[in-house]
């Protein structure tokens, strides 16, 4: 294999641009739940009153909880208006400054009782000082448990070791979902989407790079874009998904993404009112919480684009965005 960009695991260099926000704020999560719930009828396409009143039993678990921002993940191309729940913290982490973040599934909160979260960590964010072998071990135990280490950790370390120069893991996680338990996700960070098929390329991802080139040459005026990996004891899988991060969030902008998506069939005009609309709530004061959308997420198998998912963000930052009436 070439050594071209080859990096040591102690010298991964991270982009300065990927340096969490100095001005996040926290709040307990409880706090975002009753921002939603005052704000529903502007999302009614995507959550209906039924996931509404289960995200009770999240809050029942962790209402407390000392969060830097909270989420939907919400499917664009599907009728069912039940969402995924988000919530990021720093709560509990094994590395100063690495955020948590709690993945529930609408199946793992819609029944009261315990909620059991798909697990991820920040690895982005860590000193190049914290990147030996030694502290990809902990992170992924952490995430994934020691069994599911002793099985998964060469292949994870495997990956990391092709990467080329520029690119880093954003995250590493562990799902919940059944059928799941023996996997790891792998969320990869790029700034140039030129460098994504030879990267997978690379790492021996057995999908098809053309197709998925094609597909991300649409999107080259993303700020970033980060793939979505799911590995297991037989290495990486096929199917993945590919995140697009929005240069700017400026209402105006993220209907012109909505439209693409509407345009490409990936997403329902009335669910695509809903974002319209979500992100034109004026932000709250009191505590203070903005409505923004993070990222896309669009799901790639079998050569093309399954799905499409947008990732609905509460954020309590006090360096807002204000944009007139439009």
């Amino acid at each position: 294999m070439p050594d071209r960009g080859r990096q040591s695991l102690s010298d991964k260099r991270l982009d300065p641009r990927l340096i969490i926000n100095a001005y996040e704020r926290w709040l307990p999560a409880k706090e975002y739940l009753n921002h939603l719930r005052k704000h529903s009828s502007s999302i009614h396409e995507l959550v209906d009153e039924e996931c509404l009143a289960a995200l009770d039993n999240v809050e029942a678990q962790y209402g407390e909880l000392r969060s830097s921002r909270a989420g939907l993940e919400v499917r664009l191309g599907s009728q069912q208006r039940n969402v995924d729940y988000i919530l990021c913290t720093t709560d509990g982490s094994p590395f100063p400054g690495s955020a948590i973040w709690f993945e529930m599934d609408y199946q793992a909160f819609c029944e009261p009782g315990e909620v059991s979260p798909c697990l991820f960590l920040n690895t982005w964010a860590a000193s190049d000082e914290e990147y030996p072998v030694a502290w990809w071990d902990q992170a992924l135990e952490f995430v994934a448990g020691v069994g599911r280490t002793s099985r998964l950790r060469q292949g994870l370390l495997d990956v990391i070791e092709r990467l080329p120069q520029g690119v880093c893991v954003k995250q590493i996680g562990a799902m919940a979902r059944p059928g799941e338990e023996n996997s790891l996700r792998i969320v990869l960070m790029f700034l140039d989407w030129e460098q994504v098929p030879e990267t997978m390329q690379t790492i021996c991802w057995p999908g098809d790079t053309k197709a998925l080139a094609t597909t991300l040459a649409a999107y080259a005026d993303m700020e970033w874009m980060g793939v979505n990996l799911d590995l297991d004891e037989r290495g990486i899988r096929q199917k993945t998904s590919v995140e697009l991060g929005p240069r700017w969030r400026h209402p105006r902008l993220v209907d012109r993404m909505v439209y693409r998506l509407e345009r490409s069939g990936l997403c329902l005009p009335q669910k695509g009112d809903a974002l319209h609309r979500w992100v034109r709530i004026p932000p709250d004061a009191d505590p203070f919480i903005q409505t923004t959308i993070s990222h896309y997420k669009l799901g790639f198998e079998n050569g093309k684009v399954s799905e499409a998912k947008a990732y609905l963000q509460q954020t309590p930052y006090p360096l807002h965005r204000l944009y007139p009436k439009d």
